[in-house]
């Protein structure tokens, strides 16, 4: 089984920095999980066969997912596409397409293929730790890695 629906049962944490005062209350914060992905990740699960539906169910309905457009993806065509992304629409949060926000250079998938064929572009938006980490497991090897 690639995706487990989450235990319904919510989970408090209590974020014990948030004293408000003397009287020691402390405030409680619920904790959401998100995939991050890059539009042409979410363009993937518009591949019939590629992904379950109930896998796409699990992600997007019972998690949700924040996108981040790439290279001028149409993400309203792309949601429009498939019956689940539009079902779980409000789990969908679009970051704002410009050309100048951090994260829309960063994508994993060009990080790979550029360490797989030892372009140095990637120290423009991967600090050394996070590239040694990466060599050092040698993670990204194969091409199908």
């Amino acid at each position: 089984m690639c995706c487990v629906r989450p235990n319904m049962d919510r989970f408090t944490f209590i974020d014990e920095n948030a004293n408000l005062g003397p009287a020691m209350r402390y405030e409680e914060i619920e904790l959401r999980i998100l995939l991050l992905c890059g539009s042409d990740l979410l363009e993937s699960f518009c591949i019939p066969g590629l992904w379950k539906d109930s896998d796409m169910e699990v992600i997007v309905g019972d998690f949700g997912i924040v996108v981040v457009p790439r290279d001028g993806a149409d993400t309203e065509r792309i949601m429009n596409h498939s019956s689940v992304l539009r079902k779980h629409k409000d789990n969908i949060i679009m970051v704002k397409d410009d050309v100048n926000h951090p994260m829309s250079i960063v994508s994993s998938t060009k990080s790979r293929l550029a360490l797989q064929h030892g372009d140095g572009h990637v120290v423009e938006y991967l600090n050394q730790p996070v590239i040694d980490y990466i060599l050092q497991t040698q993670l990204y090897i194969t091409a199908s890695g």
